[in-house]
Protein backbone atom coordinates (compact mmCIF):
# COMPACT_ATOMS: atom_id res chain seq x y z
CA UNK A 1 0.00 0.00 0.00
CA UNK A 2 2.93 2.73 -0.53
CA UNK A 3 2.34 5.50 -2.52
CA UNK A 4 -1.07 7.67 -2.08
CA UNK A 5 -3.81 6.62 0.28
CA UNK A 6 -6.45 5.67 -2.41
CA UNK A 7 -6.02 4.38 -5.95
CA UNK A 8 -7.83 6.62 -9.12
CA UNK A 9 -9.89 3.76 -10.73
CA UNK A 10 -11.80 5.16 -13.89
CA UNK A 11 -11.69 8.75 -12.09
CA UNK A 12 -13.06 7.41 -9.21
CA UNK A 13 -11.30 7.15 -5.66
CA UNK A 14 -11.23 4.05 -4.19
CA UNK A 15 -9.29 4.85 -0.80
CA UNK A 16 -6.45 1.88 0.12
CA UNK A 17 -7.78 1.88 3.59
CA UNK A 18 -10.87 0.20 3.05
CA UNK A 19 -12.22 -3.16 2.29
CA UNK A 20 -14.08 -3.12 -1.27
CA UNK A 21 -17.50 -5.63 -1.34
CA UNK A 22 -18.57 -6.67 -4.40
CA UNK A 23 -22.20 -5.19 -4.23
CA UNK A 24 -20.37 -1.72 -4.33
CA UNK A 25 -19.85 -1.31 -1.04
CA UNK A 26 -16.79 -0.88 1.36
CA UNK A 27 -16.09 -1.42 4.85
CA UNK A 28 -13.35 1.07 6.62
CA UNK A 29 -12.21 -0.65 10.22
CA UNK A 30 -12.18 2.34 13.19
CA UNK A 31 -9.97 2.59 16.00
CA UNK A 32 -13.03 1.70 18.51
CA UNK A 33 -13.18 -1.96 16.89
CA UNK A 34 -16.45 -0.64 14.78
CA UNK A 35 -16.96 -0.84 10.88
CA UNK A 36 -18.16 1.99 9.08
CA UNK A 37 -19.99 1.10 5.96
CA UNK A 38 -20.66 2.98 2.37
CA UNK A 39 -21.31 2.74 -0.97
CA UNK A 40 -18.23 2.41 -3.15
CA UNK A 41 -17.52 5.35 -5.69
CA UNK A 42 -19.12 3.10 -8.54
CA UNK A 43 -22.47 2.90 -6.20
CA UNK A 44 -22.82 6.52 -5.43
CA UNK A 45 -22.37 6.93 -9.53
CA UNK A 46 -24.98 4.69 -10.39
CA UNK A 47 -27.75 5.58 -7.64
CA UNK A 48 -26.95 9.34 -7.49
CA UNK A 49 -28.85 11.35 -4.62
CA UNK A 50 -31.29 8.83 -3.55
CA UNK A 51 -34.69 9.71 -3.25
CA UNK A 52 -34.64 7.73 -0.43
CA UNK A 53 -32.95 5.79 2.03
CA UNK A 54 -34.02 2.94 4.32
CA UNK A 55 -31.48 2.07 6.95
CA UNK A 56 -31.96 -0.67 9.64
CA UNK A 57 -32.55 1.07 13.43
CA UNK A 58 -29.07 0.41 16.00
CA UNK A 59 -29.22 -2.61 17.10
CA UNK A 60 -30.49 -4.42 14.20
CA UNK A 61 -28.11 -7.41 12.83
CA UNK A 62 -26.91 -7.45 9.08
CA UNK A 63 -25.08 -10.67 7.85
CA UNK A 64 -22.28 -10.12 6.06
CA UNK A 65 -23.73 -10.45 1.92
CA UNK A 66 -27.41 -9.86 2.95
CA UNK A 67 -29.44 -6.79 3.10
CA UNK A 68 -27.71 -4.06 4.97
CA UNK A 69 -30.03 -1.02 3.56
CA UNK A 70 -32.41 -0.45 0.66
CA UNK A 71 -31.84 2.53 -1.28
CA UNK A 72 -34.86 4.34 -3.81
CA UNK A 73 -33.64 5.74 -7.04
CA UNK A 74 -36.02 6.49 -9.80
CA UNK A 75 -38.60 3.23 -10.16
CA UNK A 76 -35.48 1.36 -8.79
CA UNK A 77 -35.81 -0.47 -5.06
CA UNK A 78 -32.26 -1.46 -4.58
CA UNK A 79 -31.14 -3.67 -1.70
CA UNK A 80 -27.09 -2.85 -0.79
CA UNK A 81 -25.36 -5.91 0.56
CA UNK A 82 -23.42 -6.05 4.11
CA UNK A 83 -20.06 -5.99 3.57
CA UNK A 84 -19.99 -7.75 7.37
CA UNK A 85 -21.44 -9.63 9.88
CA UNK A 86 -22.53 -7.85 12.83
CA UNK A 87 -24.47 -5.19 14.91
CA UNK A 88 -25.96 -1.82 13.66
CA UNK A 89 -24.53 0.98 16.15
CA UNK A 90 -25.26 4.03 14.55
CA UNK A 91 -26.66 5.00 10.75
CA UNK A 92 -25.74 7.92 8.81
CA UNK A 93 -26.72 8.66 5.59
CA UNK A 94 -25.60 10.01 1.77
CA UNK A 95 -24.87 13.60 3.30
CA UNK A 96 -22.48 11.91 5.99
CA UNK A 97 -20.53 9.60 3.87
CA UNK A 98 -21.44 6.45 5.09
CA UNK A 99 -24.33 4.38 5.77
CA UNK A 100 -23.99 2.29 8.47
CA UNK A 101 -21.67 1.69 12.03
CA UNK A 102 -21.48 -1.81 12.51
CA UNK A 103 -20.05 -3.65 15.83
CA UNK A 104 -18.80 -6.76 13.90
CA UNK A 105 -19.13 -10.29 14.87
CA UNK A 106 -15.57 -10.99 13.91
CA UNK A 107 -12.69 -8.93 14.27
CA UNK A 108 -10.07 -10.84 12.57
CA UNK A 109 -8.74 -11.76 9.15
CA UNK A 110 -11.72 -14.15 8.58
CA UNK A 111 -14.05 -11.44 9.24
CA UNK A 112 -12.95 -9.29 5.78
CA UNK A 113 -11.60 -12.82 3.62
CA UNK A 114 -14.18 -12.23 1.73
CA UNK A 115 -13.50 -8.46 0.41
CA UNK A 116 -11.39 -7.02 -2.00
CA UNK A 117 -8.35 -4.97 -0.91
CA UNK A 118 -5.38 -3.20 -2.52
CA UNK A 119 -4.45 -4.65 -6.01
CA UNK A 120 -7.67 -6.95 -5.95
CA UNK A 121 -9.81 -3.70 -6.15
CA UNK A 122 -8.10 -2.50 -10.08
CA UNK A 123 -9.08 -5.67 -11.43
CA UNK A 124 -12.68 -6.35 -9.80
CA UNK A 125 -13.83 -2.44 -11.16
CA UNK A 126 -12.37 -3.06 -14.85
CA UNK A 127 -14.88 -6.06 -15.10
CA UNK A 128 -17.78 -3.84 -13.07
CA UNK A 129 -17.24 -1.36 -16.02
CA UNK A 130 -17.46 -3.84 -18.49
CA UNK A 131 -20.72 -5.49 -16.77
CA UNK A 132 -22.36 -1.97 -16.09
CA UNK A 133 -21.85 -1.31 -20.14
CA UNK A 134 -23.26 -4.49 -20.83
CA UNK A 135 -25.96 -3.88 -18.37
CA UNK A 136 -27.18 -0.43 -20.26
CA UNK A 137 -26.35 -1.38 -23.79
CA UNK A 138 -29.17 -4.52 -23.08
CA UNK A 139 -31.37 -1.85 -22.11
CA UNK A 140 -30.94 -0.27 -25.65
CA UNK A 141 -28.77 3.07 -24.30
CA UNK A 142 -25.75 4.13 -26.34
CA UNK A 143 -22.57 2.13 -24.81
CA UNK A 144 -20.86 4.43 -22.74
CA UNK A 145 -17.14 4.49 -21.46
CA UNK A 146 -15.93 3.43 -24.90
CA UNK A 147 -12.67 5.40 -24.51
CA UNK A 148 -12.06 4.39 -21.10
CA UNK A 149 -13.53 7.44 -19.98
CA UNK A 150 -14.55 8.47 -16.23
CA UNK A 151 -18.49 7.95 -15.67
CA UNK A 152 -20.03 10.60 -14.81
CA UNK A 153 -21.27 11.52 -11.18
CA UNK A 154 -25.14 10.72 -11.82
CA UNK A 155 -25.41 7.41 -14.36
CA UNK A 156 -29.23 6.97 -13.76
CA UNK A 157 -29.81 10.71 -14.50
CA UNK A 158 -27.78 10.40 -18.39
CA UNK A 159 -30.32 7.06 -18.94
CA UNK A 160 -33.71 8.07 -18.12
CA UNK A 161 -35.40 5.68 -20.32
CA UNK A 162 -33.67 2.53 -19.15
CA UNK A 163 -34.95 0.07 -16.50
CA UNK A 164 -32.95 1.32 -13.72
CA UNK A 165 -34.63 -1.59 -11.37
CA UNK A 166 -32.54 -4.04 -13.76
CA UNK A 167 -29.59 -2.35 -14.38
CA UNK A 168 -29.20 -1.88 -10.38
CA UNK A 169 -30.56 -5.31 -9.64
CA UNK A 170 -27.41 -6.74 -11.75
CA UNK A 171 -24.66 -4.29 -10.65
CA UNK A 172 -26.06 -4.57 -6.45
CA UNK A 173 -25.91 -8.36 -7.07
CA UNK A 174 -29.93 -9.00 -6.68
CA UNK A 175 -30.21 -12.36 -6.66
Amino acid sequence: LAGSPEEDLFGMAFPLDRFYHRGHTWAHPQADGTVTVGLDELGQRLLGVPDAVDLPQPGAHVAANGTAFRVHKRDANVRVLSPVDGEVVETGGTDRGWYLKVKPAANDEMAFRHLLRGAEVKPWLMREMERLQLALSSEGAAPTLADGGVPVADIAASYPKTDWDAVCGEMFLEP
